[in-house]
Formats: structure tokens, sequence, C-alpha cells
């Protein structure tokens, strides 16, 4: 098996252990109270005031748009207070159902008159846990911290209205007023880790745990640390073996498969006869292996040979207009050819015409072709003009050892504006071991910063220690501010 650098691991699950200190409490809340997906719309909430702050002209990941989806947060937490009655006509599930709804709609409409800002608020609501910074998890810690004794002062009211809402009105705590403060806190714990995570990472930390702890213990501390350190366990697996895979996706299966074996467990341990439920857990998995296999025999055909065109051939070429020239059917089935040549060749004409069909194509040749294909694929691909790109070449740039290929990662990412693309560079200058190759990433960097700080390319990073520094000074204080057209000053010779 290829060996592969871990190091990446050790931010994001700095920031999944943040998230899960709190997320894990407030999930047994969200647990007993029965409104699992309060957090979703709270989250949707929350977008669409990111949304609106980006129509009126603010960057989605300015101070003003964090102020916009944290009033609108607000404003859910609100209503979702006041709609929580024991004998209430509408259930509050229903109602966190269509105020999620109604939020996403508003969204959708406003995002039509603001399309420069959509998939930036849509990277906002994924996430990307990979790309997380120091001060940004920092941050959150000391949020959280701050919210996490604001509840343990006032946890007799907290916990009574969650757990025991009758007797808290007994004893004369105001419920309305301590649930409205609950869904604050709540609002900007969520504001703050959907920006971290995304929504789905966020939803699982919420409830899987939770979920899981019930299984098994009755006392509430014992459930919270059983969940803190079932989250640890699946962040540290789940970034484990995500190399080559999106982290967020990859951890949410992972708590898939935690609730999974413990619900199987749990039902071997209650089963009257233990022998018979392992029977029929191994039965189950066995027919399913089973269809599976089956499944993927059928799909293959009994007739497919090595001597036939692959089926991303017969795919791409199918994929054109019924009027397209055979020309371009060729081209789009050159794609998935295992003649290098034709391959590159193939990427070159259909990125130049930004032959939509073959986009798909491309993005998976720029992680699994050869090295030569693969640095092809990531250059052509910001001619394409999808928004989506740059996202896609973060991720993989986060991964990837060849310092050549990351080199054209940080280009690519130059070419589309993203100003990571500088940072990479920078962090290329620290690693290249070739003079040459530490020339072509200098003058890359001399485009945006306009100069070079000393630095000697034929020099050992060691040697250009100062230097290094001072370009490390220069992102902290001006990367942030770097616009798209500055940025794409590090491309502007590039091939």
């Amino acid at each position: 098996m290829p060996s592969h650098d871990y190091s990446y691991i050790w931010l994001p699950l700095a920031a999944c252990l943040v998230v899960a200190s709190i997320h894990s409490y407030l999930g047994l809340h969200i647990l007993a109270r029965e409104v699992i997906f309060v957090d979703l719309s709270l989250a949707q909430i929350a977008a669409l005031g990111t949304t609106i702050a980006v129509y009126l002209g603010w960057e989605p990941t300015s101070n003003a748009a964090y102020v916009f989806s944290l009033v609108f947060a607000f404003l859910g937490a609100a209503v979702f207070a006041v709609s929580r009655v024991r004998e209430g006509r509408i259930p509050q599930e229903a109602v966190i159902g269509i105020v999620y709804a109604v939020a996403s709609a508003a969204a959708i409409l406003v995002v039509a008159k603001a399309p420069h800002g959509a998939e930036e608020i849509r990277d906002i609501l994924v996430g990307n846990i990979v790309f997380v910074q120091p001060p940004t998890i920092l941050i959150a810690a000391g949020v959280y911290a701050g919210l996490g004794l604001f509840h343990w002062i006032f946890r007799r009211q907290f916990l009574a209205i969650t757990f025991d809402p009758e007797r808290a009105e007994k004893e004369g705590i105001r419920v309305r007023v301590w649930d409205f403060l609950f869904y604050v806190i709540f609002a900007v714990v969520i504001t703050i880790s959907v920006r971290i995570t995304g929504v789905l990472l966020v939803f699982s930390f919420l409830i899987v745990p939770s979920a899981c702890s019930v299984l098994f213990v009755t006392d509430l501390r014992r459930r919270l640390i059983l969940c803190w350190i079932l989250s640890a366990v699946v962040s540290l697996v789940g970034l484990r073996f995500s190399f080559d895979l999106p982290s967020g996706p990859m951890i949410v299966c992972v708590f898939g498969i935690a609730l999974l074996l413990f619900s199987l467990v749990r039902y071997v341990l209650n089963a009257t006869r233990k022998g018979v439920a392992l029977s029929k857990i191994g039965l189950t998995a066995a027919t399913i292996l089973a269809a599976y296999a089956l499944s993927v025999r059928f799909l293959s055909g009994p007739g497919d040979t090595d001597a036939q065109p692959l089926p991303e051939q017969v795919a791409l070429a199918s994929s054109l207009p019924s009027g397209a020239s055979d020309a371009d059917r060729a081209l789009l089935a050159d794609l998935a050819s295992q003649d290098e040549k034709a391959c590159i060749q193939a990427i070159d004409a259909l990125a130049a015409r930004k032959e939509g069909a073959a986009y798909d194509t491309i993005v998976k040749l720029a992680r699994t072709g050869s090295n030569a294909v693969r640095d092809e694929a990531v250059r052509k691909l910001p001619l394409f003009g999808r928004a989506d790109t740059a996202k896609l070449v973060r991720e993989w740039a986060s991964h990837e050892k060849d310092a050549d290929l990351r080199y054209t990662m940080a280009l690519a990412l130059a070419e589309l504006g993203d100003r990571e693309g500088v940072n990479l560079l920078i962090s290329l200058l620290h690693e290249g071991d070739s003079p040459f190759f530490r020339s072509e990433v200098l003058e890359s960097l001399q485009r945006v910063t306009g100069d070079a700080f000393g630095y000697d390319s034929d020099k050992d990073a060691k040697a250009n220690d100062d230097a290094l520094h001072r370009f490390d000074d220069w992102w902290r204080a001006h990367g942030e501010k770097l616009g798209p057209d500055e940025v794409r000053k590090a491309a502007s010779t590039s091939k």
C-alpha cells in the first residue's frame, strides 16, 4: 500500500474536538426535546441571513455577513422558543420543518438576484474542515467555553426545562425565557460550527453521539463522557481514512457506521437468545453481501471483455447532442483512453472549447490519472469557469505529496482568483528541493508580492530562513485582503 502523510489531520482533528465539546452536550438536550432537525433549520436560517448580506454587497465571509446570519439565527431561536408548547395543535417538529422550507425557498430567491455569491454561500454551508486555521479553532473554543460555562452556572434551569418542563414551571422557572436563552446559545453555536465543518457534520456531531449514548447509559454525565470519547474516535478514524476523499463526508459516514455498531451490540445484549441474535445479524450481512456481488456481476454483463470500449468511453461519447461530429465524440472517448498522450490532447482540446460534458471526467482524471495527465487536467480545469473548481483543487492540494503537482494546483487556484493559491505557493517555497523549482515558485509569488524579500533560489530553505519568515509575515498582513485580480497575477504567465 502507498504511504501517506497524515500530518494534515491534526488541525481538523482539533476543530472536530472543539465542535464536539459543546455539540455533544447540546445534542443530549435536542434528543430529549425530540426536535432532531432544529440545527438544520437554524443553519438554513443563518444561511438566509448570509445570502441577504451578499445580495446587499458584502462578502460572504465578512463580519457583516456573519452578523446578518447571527441575527437571523436569533430570530429563528425566538420562533422555536415560542412554538414549544405542550398542548399546541401544531407539533414543534412541524414548525421546524416549515421554517426550514421557507428559509430555503427565500434563500433561493435571493441567490437568484445575487449569482456571484451563490457558490460562496454553498461553500460556507458545506464547509471544508481540512482548511480550518488555528485562529478559527481558538475563537470557536473561546466562545464555546464561555457558553458552556453559562450552561454550567445555570444548569438547574436548563436541565429542568429540557428533561422535566412541568416540574420547572411548578418551581417558578420561566420556561419560555430560558427556552429562548437555550435556542439563542444554540443559534450562536450552530452559526459558528457550520462555517467550520458544514451542515452535515454539525448535525452528526449533535445527534449521533447522543443517540449512541442513550442506548447504553442513563446517567447524563456518563452519556456526555461517552459522547466525547465517541466523537474523538470517529473524527480520528474519519480523517485518517480520508486522504483521497472529502474529510467531512467521510466522518459523517463513520458516524453512521458507529451508530449501526452500537445498535447491533445493544440488540445482541438485550436478546434472550444471543446466539440466535448473532445468527440473524450474520445472515443479514451475508444476504447484503451476496446481493451486492450479484448486482455487480449482473451490471457488468456476461460479455464484457478488455477489447470492448470502456463504459466511460461509451458514456462520454453519448453525452454530446445528437448532431455532434464524430471528431467531438472521439475526443470525449479519448478522455477514458489508456493512451496518456491521447488523453492529454483530448483534455487540451475539450477544455479550450469549454465542453461541459467533459468536465466531470477531467475532474476524475485530475485525481486518479498518471502524474502527467493529472498535471494537465488541473491546469485546464479553470478554463471551464466552474465556481466549484477551486474547492476541489484546494482539497486535492491538502493531500498531495508531489511538489510539482502542488505547484500546478497553486497556479490553478491563482487563476481562479482563490487566495489559497498564494498561500500554497509560499508553503512550496519552504519545501522546494531544487533551484529551478524554487525559482519558478518565487517568480509566481513576486508577481503578487512585488518583492522577493531577499530570497535566493540557489540556496536551500535553511539559508533562506529570514526571507521565508518575511513571506510568512507578508501573508499574515495581506493574505485576507487580496482580491481575485491580485491573486491571478501569480498565474499570469502560467501555461
